[in-house]
């Protein structure tokens, strides 16, 4: 088969190929025979980029959508995690790079691209996996692949590759490395499996100093080397693996005047919130500069019997003189769920009836719809701890606080996995009610995504 078009800027391709930095291993993986290839790669270093260029065009050993294998009706496949996530990430861009002469239909409907070529390109959710299955594939990318699970790869698509008459399709397989999981089995076995190869860059190779320093400021070293580093961090031990005494623990002054946070989480036993204040502190690790600092100067512990409303007068007793604005925060399942008894509500109408009553227009309403990703909670709260540059942005008092304390210090990872909170073993001693309010707030008011990996 023909070589493609190298060079996005020649041959009647769109204005959308914009040229691309090449390395050594983005080489490697451009003129690889091998028909089933595994990238593990940084954020934002061009992953995906490559992936869709060589389904779209191809390279020197693989067929494309512009290039098809001389069979009836040749077929390629984009498969990810959903098809939302498709949708967001891949289908502008597959439309912007696919040559209008080329193009004989475009199937918004079923997220399709017709080739004048003959060939068809989809892109599939696997949260569905039978729409991966039936009709053969010629080619298939997998994004995000530390997202599927297995068995949508193996039982899947991986059989749509090998049909009677036909040459063998080949594969792409993309994703960051998340722990030691199945994509780490795959990475791996690609590099000693015959027709098959591995590949690993980081994402200096590509982002400027001036991004990668960003991320430095605001992730923990474990997420950075994760993210960009690439690295198969091994996930074991505390949830909070920047947490260190020395550096969290303060005697913290309450502001009258400042915002005030209160973050609750719905339990009979214990009740239980959060109290939080944004101010700005020293740090040993910054050379005592100022630093904007997340301040946790109190909690409820109502430990047996609680309810919603015991919670929300306890809070009205501890802190209904406060002067400045309040912001709820906490478990965006509160309104649904009614952990109190009678005819009230859902937790969350209790909450804001009562807390209204006291705050009036104070009162400012900042409960998420959907709960976050347990493990963007952890990264988020872990990387206030101590973000990769030493920069710390998270304090606790032990004496107004010391559940939260006890959160920090003992909630565990799940043995084995990738980063999941061993959710019953720490409730099981009594652990998690207050570091979740604190993630729950965390993740809206100082979120990762926004911060770094949009920018990088």
């Amino acid at each position: 088969m023909a070589s493609a078009v190298a060079e996005p800027t020649r041959g009647g391709l769109t204005a959308r190929w914009r040229p691309m930095l090449m390395h050594a291993e983005r080489r490697r993986l451009l003129t690889s025979p091998a028909l089933h290839r595994v990238v593990a790669a940084g954020r934002r270093s061009g992953k995906t980029e490559d992936a869709k260029r060589i389904i779209l065009a191809g390279d020197k050993h693989h067929a494309s959508c512009l290039q098809p294998p001389n069979v009836p009706n040749p077929r390629f496949g984009i498969f990810g995690p959903t098809r939302e996530q498709l949708k967001r990430n891949w289908w502008d861009d597959i439309k912007a790079m696919s040559p209008p002469w080329a193009i004989y239909a475009i199937r918004e409907d079923e997220l399709s691209v017709h080739f004048l070529t003959g060939a068809k390109l989809y892109l599939i959710g696997l949260d569905k996996p039978q729409r991966a299955e039936g009709d053969p594939f010629d080619g298939v990318v997998l994004d995000e692949s530390q997202e599927i699970k297995p068995q949508g790869w193996e039982s899947s698509v991986f059989p749509t590759l090998t049909n009677r008459g036909r040459p063998p399709g080949w594969s792409l397989r993309i994703g960051r490395p998340k722990g030691r999981t199945h994509f780490y089995k795959w990475w791996t076995d690609a590099k000693v499996t015959p027709g098959h190869d591995s590949f690993h860059w980081k994402s200096a190779v590509v982002l400027p100093k001036e991004q990668l320093d960003a991320a430095r400021s605001t992730l923990d070293a474990r997420s950075y080397a994760q993210e960009y580093e690439a690295e198969w961090v091994s996930f074991e031990g505390l949830v909070y693996h920047e947490w260190n005494p020395a550096d969290h623990y303060r005697s913290l002054e309450y502001a009258p005047h400042l915002p005030l946070v209160i973050s609750l989480d719905f339990n009979v036993e214990p009740g239980a919130a959060v109290i939080i204040q944004e101010q700005v502190h020293k740090h040993r690790a910054t050379g005592d500069k100022d630093i904007p600092t997340t301040c946790v100067i109190g909690q409820v512990h109502i430990p047996h019997d609680s309810s919603t409303p015991a919670v929300c007068r306890r809070l009205i007793s501890d802190w209904g003189h406060h002067q400045g604005d309040v912001l709820i925060y906490g478990d965006p399942s509160g309104g649904r769920r009614q952990t109190s008894q009678g005819d009230q509500g859902t937790d969350w109408q209790i909450v804001r009836q009562m807390l209204k009553e006291k705050f009036g227009e104070r009162l400012r309403w900042r409960v998420a719809t959907k709960a976050p990703n347990p493990r963007d909670r952890v990264n988020t709260v872990n990387s206030r701890l101590r973000a990769t540059d030493g920069t710390v942005r998270l304090l606790i008092d032990p004496k107004k606080a010391p559940a939260v304390v006890r959160d920090f210090e003992g909630v565990l990872l799940l043995e084995g996995g990738s980063g999941e909170i061993n959710k019953k073993g720490s409730e099981d001693r009594g652990l998690t009610h207050w570091e979740e309010p604190v993630g729950y707030y965390m993740v809206q008011a100082h979120p990762i995504t926004s911060r770094v990996f949009e920018a990088a």
